[in-house]
C-alpha cells in the first residue's frame, strides 16, 4: 500500500487521500474523502482497514458508507474477480497466460466463429497466437516479473521495441496493439491486472500511412504481357523442350493447356480490369458478339458489370480465344473444356509459368492495377474506370487518387503496341469526354 497523494475537497471542509490497494494481482487506486483535513493517521487507518477487507473478500457496512456506492461497487466487482481466478487457477507466468488466453479464444471460436472465407479465419488465427506469443517470449526474455508493473506500461515498451526494429505502422495497428490490448483486458476479467489503457497505449503509434502500391514501370509491363502471348500455344515435353509443333509423342497437353489458360487470364484482368476470381468465372454467353463489351456476372459485389473492351490487342486475344473454344464454356480453361478449379488453381499455374522461365514477379493483383494506371493516363475518368473494376469510393480515394503512378502522363505510346486502343475504345474515350453517359450503345 501506498500514498500517492493527497489534495483539498471542493467544498474546502475535507480531504481526499489516493491509496493503492492490493486485490488478488491487481494494484487499484482508491480515493479517501476524510471529512477533517490534515489527518494523515486516520487515512492511513481507513486504508489498513481496506486493504485488510479487500483481502477477506467481504466489506463492513461502516467502509461501505464512507466509500460511496460507486466505489463500493467497483471493488466488490473487482474482488470476485480475484476470487474467480483464484478457484478457476489463475496463471502466475507469461507462457502459461498466453496459453490460456489462446485456449479461451479457441473455446470461444467453437461457440462463435470468425466471419469470413476458411482462408481468412486460418490467418486471423495465426496472427493472434504468434503476436500474443511474441509478446509473452519478450516478456519472458527480459525477466519481467507476471505483472508486477501496469500490464499498459509493458504494452507500450513492447510497441517501442517494435517501432525500433523498423514495425510498419499499419503492423503495429492490426497485430501488436490489437492482440496485445485484448490479451491485457483478457486477464484484466481472470483479476490479473488493471484494464489496459488504449487512449495512453495509441499515442505511442504512428498513424496509419497511405499503402504503397509497387508497380512494374510500362516496358517490364509490356514484357510480361507478351511473354504470355508469345507462350500461348507452348507446348512442353517430358525433356522440358518448347516448341510449336505438335503431333509429337511425350506431350505434356495439361501443362500446355495451362499456357493457354494463363494467356486468356492475363487478357481478362490485364486488358479489363477485372478480379481472378471474377475472370475464372466468365463464360462466352456474356462476350457480346462484336467483342467490344464483356458482362461479368459473378462478382464481388454481386452486381452484374459490363466493361468495353478498349485496347487492340485484348481484342485480337478474345477474338483467338473464341475461334478456338467456340462460344460455349468458359473464357479462361485449365483443360479442354473445363473451368479452373480448386485443384488447379490460377494464381498457383501463374506463379509457376512465370518461375519456370525465370521471369520477375508479376502478380494479378499487380496486373489489375496496371490496368487502371494505364487506363487512367489515356485519359479515362477514374470514377467510370472504378465503376468498370466494381471499385468503391474509398478504394478510389486510397488508391487512385493518392497514388502518383495514377497521374495523367503526356506520353501515351509508352506501352507500346499494348497501349493501342480500338475503335471502339477510341469512341468510348470521346463520348465519355463530354459526360453525356457512361457508355455509347454497342448494337
Amino acid at each position: 500500500m501506498a500514498f500517492l497523494y493527497s489534495k483539498p475537497d471542493p467544498s474546502g471542509r475535507a480531504e481526499r487521500w489516493m491509496v493503492r490497494i492490493k486485490i488478488g494481482k491487481q494494484q487499484v487506486a482508491v480515493s479517501l474523502r476524510l471529512k477533517v483535513s490534515g489527518t494523515k493517521k486516520l487515512a492511513e487507518a481507513r486504508a489498513n482497514t481496506l486493504q485488510a477487507e479487500c483481502h477477506a473478500g467481504a466489506l463492513s457496512p461502516s467502509t461501505a458508507d464512507w466509500l460511496g456506492p460507486k466505489t463500493t461497487a467497483r471493488l466488490q466487482r473487482l474482488m470476485a474477480q480475484a476470487r474467480l481466478s483464484q478457484s478457476a487457477g489463475a496463471p502466475d507466468s507469461w507462457d502459461a497466460a498466453y496459453r490460456g488466453y489462446l485456449a479461451a479464444c479457441e473455446a470461444k471460436d467453437s461457440v462463435t466463429p470468425i466471419p469470413g472465407t476458411a482462408r481468412t479465419v486460418e490467418r486471423t488465427k495465426k496472427v493472434r497466437r504468434e503476436k500474443v506469443r511474441q509478446i509473452a517470449r519478450w516478456l519472458q526474455s527480459r525477466g519481467e516479473p507476471f505483472l508486477e508493473r501496469p500490464f499498459t506500461e509493458l504494452l507500450i515498451e513492447w510497441i517501442e521495441h517494435r517501432k525500433r526494429q523498423g514495425c510498419k505502422p499499419n503492423t503495429l495497428w492490426a497485430g501488436d496493439y490489437t492482440y496485445g490490448v485484448l490479451w491485457g483486458e483478457w486477464m484484466h476479467r481472470r483479476g490479473l491486472c488493471e484494464r489496459p489503457e488504449r487512449e495512453r497505449i495509441r499515442e505511442h503509434i504512428p498513424p496509419k500511412g497511405a499503402p504503397l502500391i509497387l508497380l512494374p514501370s510500362p516496358a517490364e509491363d509490356a514484357e510480361a504481357i507478351r511473354f504470355f502471348r508469345d507462350h500461348r500455344n507452348h507446348v512442353v515435353y517430358k525433356d522440358g523442350r518448347g516448341t510449336d509443333l505438335r503431333g509429337k509423342r511425350g506431350i505434356n497437353w495439361r501443362a500446355s493447356r495451362r499456357y493457354a489458360g494463363a494467356w486468356a487470364l492475363c487478357l481478362l484482368v490485364r486488358g479489363l480490369g477485372c478480379r481472378p476470381s471474377e475472370a475464372s468465372a466468365l463464360c462466352w454467353r456474356t462476350v457480346s458478339q462484336d467483342l467490344k463489351t464483356v458482362t461479368f456476372l459473378s462478382t464481388k459485389t454481386r452486381l452484374a458489370r459490363e466493361v468495353p473492351v478498349l485496347y487492340r490487342w485484348v481484342h485480337e486475344g478474345l477474338a483467338e480465344l473464341r475461334e478456338r473454344h467456340g462460344n460455349d464454356g468458359p473464357v479462361c480453361r485449365s483443360t479442354e473444356g473445363r473451368a479452373w478449379q480448386s485443384d488447379s488453381g490460377y494464381s498457383y499455374c501463374w506463379r509457376e509459368i512465370l518461375r519456370s522461365h525465370g521471369r520477375p514477379k508479376y502478380t494479378l493483383k499487380q496486373a489489375q492495377k496496371l490496368y487502371i494506371a494505364q487506363t487512367l493516363k489515356l485519359g479515362f475518368p477514374p470514377h467510370v474506370v472504378a465503376n468498370w473494376t466494381g471499385h468503391t469510393l474509398t478504394v478510389q480515394e486510397r488508391h487512385y487518387c493518392a497514388n502518383k503512378s495514377y497521374l495523367p502522363a503526356r506520353a501515351q505510346d509508352e506501352y507500346g503496341e499494348f497501349g493501342r486502343l480500338t475503335e471502339w475504345g477510341e469512341e468510348v474515350r470521346r463520348h465519355l469526354s463530354s459526360f453525356a453517359n457512361l457508355l455509347p450503345q454497342s448494337r
